[in-house]
């Protein structure tokens, strides 16, 4: 992200803090990545958004962003960062394919076994070449 574009928010946010006097919580001392889901709730701890996709929806919510980056800014960010993650999230690596090349793919239905590189675990199930046994996958 554009590092102006990253300041204004941050000077937006702690503007607004200031101004409709928010509190901080209190500092928590233990470690939260050892913390049940249970714990982390009783103390009010709330996690992050786990990937680009989660992060760019809580943003497309966030009326302080939109705020202070204005309109226009602000929604050409968010197309933009949409673009980003969805090139990522289909993106194929080298790794992938290396990776993947010694899969065959059994479709459910029966059908002649493929190979690919983009295996669909919803529509297939993806056994290693050299460990394939002769039974038959039934769903």
């Amino acid at each position: 992200m554009n590092p102006y574009l990253a300041f204004a928010v941050l000077l937006a946010t702690g503007l607004e803090g200031i101004d409709k006097g928010y509190r901080l919580p209190e500092p928590v001392e233990m470690n939260v990545y050892k913390m049940t889901p249970e714990e982390l709730k009783e103390n009010g701890i709330e996690s992050l958004p786990e990937s680009i996709g989660e992060a760019i929806a809580e943003t497309e919510r966030s009326t302080i962003v939109r705020q202070s980056l204005g309109d226009h800014v602000f929604d050409h960010l968010i197309e933009l960062k949409k673009k980003e993650w969805d090139y990522y999230r289909t993106h194929l690596s080298q790794y992938d394919i290396d990776r993947s090349s010694d899969s065959v793919i059994y479709p459910l239905d029966g059908k002649q076994p493929l190979r690919s590189a983009l295996p669909s675990f919803f529509d297939v199930v993806c056994v290693p070449y050299r460990a394939r046994s002769t039974r038959t996958i039934s769903s």
